[in-house]
């Protein structure tokens, strides 16, 4: 009788084990599958991610000076480099927008390589000069001149600070400091031909940033963007005047 008694309770207890591990689920059932990203941001079905928030943070620099205005895309926000190398040529030369005028073309080209070129990809940095591959200098000036065509011949005026280096087809350029200054995308709206974008640009005051001056400035998408080496600036600019 006590054989069968410890039977029943052996059997008792397997049910009740079983009945108990039926609700635990396994660690394979448990583990969240991650769909991988292209750099689009696109899952591999072709889904693309949601973001979970619904505004965009707006972008600082290192110390906190806002770069862009609210919901510009990081696309347009690095286009500020370009910009700021345009407004501090035209304001600090007091010239125009001249793609065509030789004398600003390696102006402007001097203030976004000397000012953003370090750590570009076929960039060597010294002491005192920042030596740039053709190929990147070609690369920069597509995206400041939208009706570039070639890199043009480096004037006089400018061969002391620009010079070209035929061993290594190179341009050596004086190292410069954007200084206490800076420039922000604020707005970007689309039209029929490209965007038109508005850029403030900001210098020290008395004891703070200060506005100086808004930009309205045309884009269009960087045609010469497959031949582009290291894809950065999505975008050329073809006009550029302060309000």
């Amino acid at each position: 009788m006590k054989k069968i008694y410890s039977l029943l309770l052996v059997i008792l207890i397997l049910f009740s084990f079983t009945a108990c591990s039926s609700n635990i689920s396994t660690s394979e059932d448990s583990v969240e599958t991650v769909s991988e990203f292209n750099f689009e941001g696109q899952k591999a079905n072709g889904k693309k991610e949601e973001n979970s928030d619904n505004e965009e943070k707006r972008i600082t620099t290192d110390d906190g000076a806002p770069v862009a205005g609210q919901n510009i895309s990081e696309d347009f926000s690095i286009m500020r480099n370009p910009v700021d190398s345009l407004i501090r040529c035209m304001i600090e030369n007091n010239m125009e927008y001249e793609p065509r005028n030789p004398v600003f073309f390696w102006k402007a080209i001097f203030y976004f390589a000397s000012g953003y070129g370090e750590g570009e990809e076929l960039t060597e940095v010294y002491d005192n000069e920042i030596k740039i591959s053709r190929q990147k200098v070609q690369e920069y000036a597509t995206v400041l001149f939208y009706d570039y065509d070639d890199l043009m011949e480096i004037p006089e005026e400018v061969s002391n600070f620009v010079t070209y280096d035929e061993s290594y087809d190179a341009y050596i350029f004086k190292r410069g400091d954007v200084g206490l200054a800076y420039s922000s995308i604020e707005s970007v709206k689309n039209t029929d031909n490209g965007y038109n974008v508005v850029a403030d640009f900001y210098t020290m005051g008395d004891k703070n940033m200060e506005l100086d001056s808004k930009w309205n400035v045309e884009m269009v998408d960087n045609p010469y963007v497959s031949g582009i080496t290291e894809l950065k600036y999505l975008y050329t600019i073809k006009s550029i005047e302060k309000q």
